[in-house]
């Protein structure tokens, strides 16, 4: 409701402006991320330089990894959605959003073997 008083402050602002705010408030949040922290071990090859957070201890390293290919697939697909110019198939976003739950839920019931439920609640943590 602030926001409605302060629209003609806001229009003065250039875009540039509140980009960069927006920018930066996204960089900075990020190391908090999971899945963000475990795109990173991808990085280090010797799994003893792990940083021992409670899922890097609790998963083994195959399941983990699988895991963030996985979410980051997932992450793919709704970045596509929102680059594909052609309306009738953008629109199916706010559907995939919505099945995002679904599919975690589908995940140990059909992957069993890649992920117990063990895992699956030391990853959700």
């Amino acid at each position: 409701l602030a926001a409605l008083g302060l629209s003609a402050v806001l229009t003065k602002i250039p875009k540039v402006v509140l980009a960069g705010v927006f920018l930066y408030m996204g960089v900075t949040a990020l190391p908090g991320v999971q899945l963000y922290e475990r795109l990173w071990l991808w990085l280090i090859w010797d799994p003893k330089k792990y940083p021992q957070y409670d899922y890097v201890t609790q998963v083994a390293r195959k399941p983990l990894h699988l895991f963030t290919l996985f979410q980051f697939s997932c992450l793919a697909v709704l970045y596509a959605l929102t680059k594909v110019p052609n309306p009738y198939i953008s629109v199916i976003f706010p559907f995939f959003i919505a099945f995002l739950p679904l599919i975690r839920k589908l995940v140990p019931k059909c992957f069993p073997s890649v992920w117990s439920k063990e895992d699956l609640k030391a990853l959700d943590k």
